[in-house]
């Protein structure tokens, strides 16, 4: 049998101590989301990171609550299909008013970065969101800053 790794944040974060480089979260917090997001507990995940303000943290955070929103979709999606395994045509639930509201979430930062830094891993995020929403224009936009 073969032994799971420990959970590791990776160098990203063992160069930085206390707060994660003023990240708004602290480096035992980072470590303890990253375990929960190796696990899949999404949702744990951007739960812990709450309070994460840029950086790897606010991005695992983002990331984490697109990954649990997801997870839950496909959820609904299974109890809501017909015997044969087929969801009822029409069926998308508040799943796009979350998805709609990550959205927004994730264009407000990124008119905030416009005058300051540019977080590429942001920008991929938000073009895959827009991506699953079909606006596909908008999407090619943020996947090239990415």
């Amino acid at each position: 049998a073969v032994e799971p790794e420990p959970c590791s944040a990776g160098p990203y974060v063992e160069s930085h101590a206390g707060d994660a480089g003023g990240w708004g979260v602290r480096e035992e917090q980072f470590e303890l989301a990253r375990c929960y997001f190796d696990a899949g507990e999404f949702a744990r995940c951007e739960h812990a990171l709450q309070a994460a303000k840029r950086g790897a943290p606010l991005f695992l955070q983002l990331h984490a609550a697109y990954r649990a929103l997801e997870r839950r979709r496909e959820e609904e999606r299974v109890e809501n299909a017909g015997p044969l395994g087929e969801a009822p045509a029409g069926e998308n639930g508040a799943g796009d008013v979350e998805l709609a509201a990550l959205e927004a979430r994730l264009a407000a930062l990124r008119i905030e970065g416009a005058a300051g830094e540019h977080d590429p891993f942001l920008a991929f995020l938000h073009g895959s969101i827009l991506r699953r929403l079909e606006r596909s224009k908008d999407a090619a936009v943020a996947l090239a800053f990415s």
